[in-house]
């Protein structure tokens, strides 16, 4: 076992914080999310090591654990609503947990795609029979893990300064990870393939970038801290669509969509491409500027003028892309990851993996096999074939109803950019990253909490404030 040097930093950082502020871990959890390839201790002979949001994962459930029993086995949730919601995620984790264990003991040899493995394996030399694993464990652990952070967010109660330390603790991990994506970018155009080697120091972690050439020019594909370019598409729609929706106009605002669109093409993820047409199209289906009152036509110009600022930076994002990397290549990218992604290998595999799951979820009795034992390509179909019909009814009505609360409470403030967040992260899920121990769903998750928390604390302020 070897401590890494970020290891010798956070870990000891992490532990004064639990003693001297527990509520400042939060900050450091969420900055960690971005970092999904940093780990703190690495074990050589196994390739494996643990990443740093695991480590604070663990250490805030730990405390979360004894918290509880020093409390003679209760916990107290103020919001009644956000209490109902933990309660069908606690039923989700207990199934998770339940089927997990069970499912690879009750199909045990039935033809799946291990989680290891990877798809493109699977679809390309066969299925293997299902066995119990310690990704039955693991996996499971994980969301355990993230469950008890949300549930300790559910049980703060946050002040105005730790809630404005974590907000801007989560504005400077956007402008980091942005960096370290431009970054890349910039080295990469100069042969430098492991410029992020230092902060992506995981074993399990390969430090090789994807590249696609045109035209005699290598370009690569975006990914920074995430493990691959399709896992920094949640991230970048999020964090777009966040932006987008603020309706702020400044020139930092416009420059910001500008750099994030060109950042999300230079993903040439499709998981990123389609995600964001979504989530615009959502924007729109809400935000029309256009609306019916009665029998007469009325013009929103607060819409509107978000509209046209969006559009000039589309135009404009577009213009600048078009002069670094001309506009064939950009054809190329669009007709290469888009439009030709159906006759590729990976499309075949992807497609493959998502109707063996819908054959597991049909014949296991609609039960699952237990998340770690397969892997598919989508969210859903993924829950399906690993949770059953148990596991995914429960997974969308926690999420439908956290997406439509935090809808009715963002509405009308200013933090209603928020909302986009997890919309964003589970669409792009749904797309093509089927994994629930996604760290960007957790960190958005988490930061709506947050968010959810500091509305609620200016309505109690406000109201303190009448009445005195």
């Amino acid at each position: 076992m070897e401590l890494t040097v970020w290891g010798l930093i956070f870990i000891p950082l992490s532990f004064i914080l639990l003693l001297i502020s527990p509520k400042s871990l939060i900050s450091l959890l969420i900055f960690s999310l971005s970092l999904q390839r940093t780990t703190v201790i690495n074990l050589p002979f196994s390739g494996y090591g643990l990443q740093l949001y695991r480590f604070l994962t663990i250490l805030v459930t730990i405390y979360v654990v004894i918290k509880i029993l020093y409390n003679g086995g209760r916990i107290k949730i103020q919001d009644v609503y956000l209490k109902r919601l933990f309660i069908i995620l606690f039923a989700f984790l207990s199934y998770v947990i339940f089927i997990s264990i069970l499912g690879p003991i009750i199909f045990n040899g039935y033809p799946v795609f291990p989680p290891l493995l990877g798809i493109d394996y699977s679809a390309i030399y066969g299925l293997s029979p299902l066995e119990f694993s310690s990704l039955n464990i693991a996996m499971p652990l994980y969301i355990l893990f993230y469950s008890a952070v949300f549930l300790y967010l559910l049980t703060l109660h946050l002040e105005e300064k730790d809630i404005k330390l974590i907000l801007a603790t989560w504005k400077i991990t956007i402008f980091l990870t942005i960096f370290l994506l431009i970054f890349q970018l910039i080295f990469s155009f100069l042969g430098n393939e492991n410029i992020l080697a230092y902060v992506n120091n995981a074993p399990q972690s390969d430090h090789s970038l994807d590249t696609f050439s045109y035209s005699g020019y290598v370009f690569a594909r975006l990914q920074g801290t995430f493990y691959e370019p399709s896992m920094a598409s949640p991230f970048l729609v999020g964090i777009f669509m966040y932006e987008f929706a603020s309706g702020r106009k400044t020139i930092a605002n416009i420059l910001g969509l500008v750099i994030i669109a060109s950042l999300l093409l230079l993903t040439t993820s499709a998981t990123a491409y389609m995600s964001i047409l979504i989530m615009l199209f959502v924007y729109l289906f809400l935000n029309f500027p256009v609306r019916l009152k009665g029998h007469q036509l009325f013009l929103q110009k607060s819409t509107l003028k978000i509209l046209a600022s969006t559009l000039f930076s589309i135009i404009v994002t577009f213009l600048i892309i078009v002069s670094i990397l001309r506009l064939d290549t950009i054809i190329y990218i669009i007709s290469t990851f888009i439009l030709e992604k159906p006759k590729t290998g990976s499309f075949y595999s992807r497609t493959t993996a998502d109707i063996h799951s819908l054959k597991l979820f049909l014949n296991t009795y609609l039960m699952g096999v237990g998340i770690g034992s397969h892997r598919g390509s989508s969210l859903i179909t993924n829950l399906l074939g690993t949770t059953g019909i148990v596991g995914t009814v429960l997974f969308l009505l926690f999420i439908v109803k956290f997406i439509k609360y935090s809808y009715d409470i963002l509405k009308k403030t200013n933090y209603f950019s928020c909302f986009y967040l997890v919309l964003s992260a589970v669409i792009s899920m749904s797309i093509a990253i089927p994994d629930l121990t996604l760290p960007t769903f957790w960190q958005f998750l988490y930061i709506t909490i947050i968010v959810l928390q500091m509305v609620k604390y200016d309505e109690n302020k406000k109201y303190e404030t009448t009445l005195s």
